[in-house]
C-alpha cells in the first residue's frame, strides 16, 4: 500500500507514520567537522555529489559523519595481476606492499614507497640512474663475486663512456677491451697509479705483442711483429750482455708495418758497421704516438 502526496515537496516523507520521520539535512556539499549541532543518526543529502552520509557519533565535540552511498560510481571488487577480482572483507580492502614496496595510509591517502634498501631475484632495467645532490651513486658487490657490465658486441661498436658535467668524454672502453683517456682539465688523460707497488702488467713476446726480449745474433736480431706501425717508438734496453767482445750501441736499423722491425748493435765509432760479437739479450718496448 502507499500513499499518494501529489503537489507536496518531493522530498517528504513518504513512510507510513509521518510523524517519526527520520532527520533528514538536505545541502550542497558533505558535512564537516563543524557540523555536529545535529541529533546522532541525522541524515546529510549532499546534492551537488549526489552523496549520502550518517551522523554516527560526536565524541569531546568533533562528530563522525559515515559516507552511506559511493557517490556517482560504484566499485564492488579489485582485481590485480593476478588473483581474480576480490570483494572487501567487512566492507575493507587491504591495499598492501610487496617485495621491496611498503604501503602506508594516512588520512584519506594511501601511499607506496620503494623500501630504501632493495634485492632484486633477477635484474632490473633502466636507461639513466642519477644519485641525489652530494651522495655517492655506490654499488657494492659481495666478498667473491664480480661486478659485470656486459656491452653490447665484442667488436668495439659499443663503450663504456665517462664524461664530465659539460658532457664531454674523458674516458672510454670499447667493447673490444682498448681503453682510451681524454681531457682538456688539468692532467687530463694522465693515467696515475699513486699507490705502493703499483705496476703497469701487460702481454708479451707474441708477434702481436708491444712488449719482449730477443738475443742478439752477430749483433743483430729480426722481429716479427703484427702489429707495428711505422711510427711506433721502440725503446731498447740489455737484459744479458753474453759478450767477451765489445758491445755496440743498441739501434733499430729498420721497421716495417705489420711485419717486422731490426734491432742491431753498431759500432758506436761510425755508427753503422756492426758489432758482430755482440750477442746480448735485449728487452724491448712498444709505445704507439697517435
Amino acid at each position: 500500500m502507499s500513499i499518494r502526496r501529489d503537489g507536496q515537496d518531493p522530498s517528504g516523507y513518504l513512510g507510513v507514520v509521518p510523524s517519526e520521520r527520520p532527520a533528514n539535512k538536505l545541502a550542497q556539499r558533505a558535512p564537516t567537522s563543524n557540523d555536529r549541532r545535529v541529533k546522532i543518526g541525522t541524515i546529510w543529502i549532499d546534492q551537488t555529489n549526489n552523496q549520502v552520509y550518517q551522523l554516527t557519533s560526536v565524541v569531546s565535540g568533533s562528530p563522525t559523519w559515515t559516507l552511506l552511498g559511493p557517490g556517482a560510481s560504484d566499485v564492488d571488487t579489485l582485481q590485480g595481476d593476478s588473483g581474480g577480482a576480490l570483494s572487501p572483507t567487512a566492507g575493507n580492502m587491504i591495499l598492501a606492499g610487496g617485495t621491496n614496496i611498503t604501503s602506508a595510509g594516512s588520512g584519506s591517502t594511501i601511499t607506496f614507497n620503494l623500501d630504501a634498501a632493495i634485492s632484486l631475484a633477477t635484474s632490473v632495467t633502466a636507461p639513466l640512474y642519477t644519485a641525489g645532490a652530494g651522495v655517492d651513486l655506490d654499488i657494492t658487490v659481495p666478498a667473491g663475486q664480480d661486478a659485470v657490465l656486459k656491452l653490447g658486441d665484442a667488436s668495439a661498436a659499443n663503450k663504456l663512456s665517462i664524461t664530465d658535467t659539460a658532457d664531454v668524454e674523458v674516458a672510454q672502453i670499447n667493447s673490444d677491451g682498448a681503453a682510451q683517456f681524454d681531457s682538456t682539465v688539468t692532467a687530463g688523460g694522465d693515467i696515475i697509479m699513486s699507490a705502493v707497488a703499483t705496476k703497469l702488467q701487460m702481454n708479451g713476446g707474441a708477434v702481436t705483442d708491444f712488449v719482449g726480449q730477443a738475443t742478439l745474433v752477430s749483433g743483430t736480431v729480426t722481429i716479427a711483429n703484427t702489429n707495428i706501425a711505422a711510427n711506433d717508438r721502440i725503446f731498447l734496453t740489455r737484459a744479458d750482455e753474453n759478450s767477451s767482445s765489445a758491445l755496440g750501441e743498441l739501434t733499430i736499423t729498420a721497421q716495417t708495418a705489420s711485419t717486422s722491425f731490426v734491432i742491431t748493435a753498431l759500432d758506436p765509432s761510425d755508427g753503422s758497421t756492426t758489432v758482430t760479437g755482440d750477442v746480448s739479450v735485449v728487452n724491448y718496448f712498444i709505445v704507439r704516438q697517435n
